[in-house]
């Protein structure tokens, strides 16, 4: 059976969001779109032009809920038997149409970079006069900000995060390094050790704390997803700090041994590690990716990345993202990643040239204007089944985010 859906009412606070949301929903225009909000808003409906099935219209009536609407589903009657040849085309067309979407769903972002910019001012001149202190409620804040404006589903993530964890943390990165400094200094003063030893040591240590790196990786990843949850059901990491430093180790050794040609391998082994050990409340998220796939998209960029003077990169990464994404599975759906490399290619200048322009105050918007970016081009296609889902929580401490901001090392993983 098909039916007709009629929106009637809204009760939600932003037309702007729900409009572009509404415009995925039905393939609209998003200036048309958010109109429709606003007359629906002003108590006027609105009748979807087509009908949608009986198994469409399940999955469409609990999202649009989810936004606020309410809505009248009215069943089609069969038509004459001399009008099916008339609407046959029609309809098939209407259902391919809709069959996509009506099983997807988006993320967004709702942020603004006015919103970010009072938060870093008010960082600024916290962490000023508190000497650097405040640097760690800083960070939880502008996370804080982050989290609660992206939304999935209409509802928004939370961050659980405090600016105690990581100062915490950095008091015992900082113990650390006290007590090897001082070690050395012993040693050296007790003339236990000369000159050349405490060189020695020194390269030593720099290249443990380099080929430790991973696992400070993996501290950090699992204080994110820990901290981090969508509808009270948390996130969590389970991955092995050994097998992350193994993984990592034998990746960069091999692309140097091969000249280069193990990267693409390395780099899905490394989306395959953060993924699949990935979850959210007792579910895993799963990741199939194969190093072959992304060969000839990296051979291409090495040929073309002199030529076009590194221009090409954009649709490399566009490659690369919409490739991972689209092996990124939870729960019976998968992710999508429709950015292209225009759409990169604008991102990015456009951010510099902002960042040039406004010598670097007009940061907070150009990360807000990456974060819509970003959850404009995401979805998740298919039916993904979230009842089953249970909350199990997963601690973990914040030394390895506090030792991976130290070194300026990136987690942006994916």
């Amino acid at each position: 059976m098909s039916y007709h859906l009629t929106l009637h009412a809204w009760s939600g606070t932003d037309p702007t969001a729900s409009g572009e949301k509404l415009a995925k929903v039905f393939r609209l225009d998003p200036a048309v779109a958010i109109r429709i909000v606003q007359d629906i808003q002003a108590g006027q409906s609105w009748t979807f032009g087509h009908t949608i099935s009986n198994e469409q219209a399940d999955l469409t009536v609990k999202y649009l809920h989810s936004l606020g609407f309410k809505i009248d589903l009215a069943p089609v009657l069969p038509p004459d038997i001399p009008a099916i040849k008339q609407t046959e085309t029609a309809s098939s067309m209407v259902e391919e149409s809709s069959t996509d979407v009506a099983t997807s769903d988006v993320f967004s972002f709702s942020g603004t970079g006015g919103g970010l910019f009072k938060i870093f001012i008010k960082n600024l001149i916290f962490t000023i006069g508190t000497l650097g202190i405040y640097r760690y409620w800083a960070k939880t804040n502008v996370r804080k900000y982050l989290w609660d404006h992206t939304s999935f589903r209409g509802d928004p993530f939370q961050y659980h995060g405090t600016g105690m964890e990581l100062m915490r943390g950095s008091i015992r990165l900082v113990g650390l390094i006290i007590l090897v400094s001082v070690g050395i200094g012993v040693g050296w003063y007790m003339e236990i050790l000369d000159d050349e030893a405490i060189d020695f040591l020194t390269s030593f240590l720099n290249i443990m704390i380099l080929a430790l790196i991973p696992a400070f990786m993996v501290g950090a990843r699992r204080y994110l997803l820990s901290r981090s949850s969508w509808r009270s059901v948390r996130f969590s990491f389970r991955g092995g700090r050994k097998d992350a430093t193994v993984l990592y180790i034998k990746g960069w050794l091999l692309s140097i041994i091969t000249l280069g040609f193990y990267w693409p391998y390395f780099l899905v082994e490394k989306e395959t590690y953060w993924r699949n050990q990935s979850y959210f409340g007792d579910k895993k998220i799963t990741f199939d990716g194969v190093g072959k796939d992304i060969l000839k998209a990296y051979f291409l960029m090495g040929l073309l990345v002199i030529p076009t003077l590194g221009i090409n990169l954009f649709w490399y990464q566009a490659k690369l993202q919409s490739y991972f994404w689209s092996r990124t599975h939870f729960e019976g759906a998968t992710f999508r990643f429709t950015a292209t490399g225009k759409e990169w290619m604008l991102l990015g200048f456009g951010n510099l040239f902002i960042l040039i322009f406004s010598f670097g105050l007009a940061f907070p918007w150009v990360t807000t204007r990456s974060m819509k970016f970003t959850m404009k081009h995401l979805f998740v296609e298919g039916s993904m089944d979230l009842d089953h889902v249970v909350q199990q929580m997963q601690d973990s401490g914040a030394f390895g985010d506090v030792m991976l901001d130290a070194m300026d090392v990136d987690m942006d993983i994916g």
